[in-house]
């Protein structure tokens, strides 16, 4: 009975050292979760516990050249940036950094402030709160929190900003939309019809027919049409003529509009780019096929009335 006893004991030993053999060092452990993250970049709760366990870390683990290159890539372009675009281009270098060293706490910083000077708050507040993981000095974590909250006025007034721009789109969008359908001018004995369709904040108004004062009607398909779009609580765009009514096509004349109170009157003005035109023998008018020159005229007024 004492032999089996002694004899469990024995294998129960083995057993605990075996174990112990084959346990990971912290160090092993660390290095197995950064290759996870590799995969899973991410994960966010497997990045805290890699840099939670490279603090334990004795020495500490090191920055590899290969994070450091796009590092003071990132610093000088930001330093260089004017505009958001340029800030993006940093942290995009920053996360290049941390995808080889998830441990670098300085990226995890300078990506928070390009994210911050492209607007992107949200994800600079992801940042801090990665770099509030690190051991830090009491300044440098006072620094850090008091970031942290300037971030999030700015989201909060980020927020409210994009509500107001997309109310004013929708407000825009729907004062357009209510422009669709049938707009009449009536000018020197003539009447001509145009049909009004919208897409978002665009507007196509196109020539349909006209009227004479005799009563003939005549189709005004090769006429063209005017391709205009909300802008500073008008309308701004270009006038494209017809195919068939001019030799050389394609010209486009700058256009402007703007809508009455009412919603029910429109007044169109374009600078139009008319082609010259000269007399041959028989005393007819020609269009100058050859040179297609573009002679600027006055200004061309049309106001339309919602039929």
């Amino acid at each position: 009975m004492k032999t089996t006893k002694n004899i469990t004991l024995i294998i129960l030993g083995l057993f605990v050292f075996a174990s112990g053999a084959h346990a990971q060092s912290p160090r092993e452990q660390w290095q197995q979760l950064v290759s996870q993250l590799q995969t899973t970049p991410t994960d966010t709760a497997l990045r805290e516990r890699i840099i939670k366990l490279a603090a334990e870390l004795k020495p500490a683990p090191a920055i590899p050249e290969e994070a450091r290159e796009p590092f003071v890539m990132g610093v000088t372009v930001l330093k260089k940036a004017s505009d958001p675009a340029g800030a993006s281009k940093a942290a995009d270098l920053f996360t290049r950094a941390l995808a080889i060293a998830p441990w670098f706490a300085d990226a995890y910083y300078n990506r928070a402030m390009a994210r911050e000077t492209a607007g992107q708050y949200e994800l600079a507040i992801a940042d801090i709160k990665l770099y509030l993981g690190f051991k830090l000095t009491d300044n440098e974590r006072r620094e850090a929190q008091d970031k942290m909250y300037a971030l999030k006025a700015d989201a909060l007034l980020g927020t409210a900003k994009k509500t107001e721009q997309d109310k004013a789109a929708a407000e825009k969008e729907h004062r357009v939309q209510k422009m669709q359908g049938t707009w009449i001018d009536r000018h020197d004995g003539l009447v001509s019809y145009w049909t009004a369709q919208t897409t978002g904040e665009a507007l196509r108004l196109s020539a349909d027919r006209y009227v004479t004062a005799s009563g003939t009607t005549n189709l005004s398909g090769s006429w063209g049409e005017f391709r205009l779009k909300a802008e500073n609580g008008g309308l701004k765009g270009v006038y494209v003529e017809g195919t068939q009514k001019r030799a050389c096509t394609g010209r486009e004349s700058p256009t402007r509009a703007t809508i009455s109170a009412d919603g029910r009157e429109l007044t169109v003005i374009t600078t139009v780019h008319y082609i010259d035109h000269y007399v041959n023998a028989n005393g007819e008018t020609q269009v100058d096929r050859v040179n297609c020159r573009h002679s600027p005229q006055p200004e061309w007024r049309m106001i339309l009335r919602k039929q």
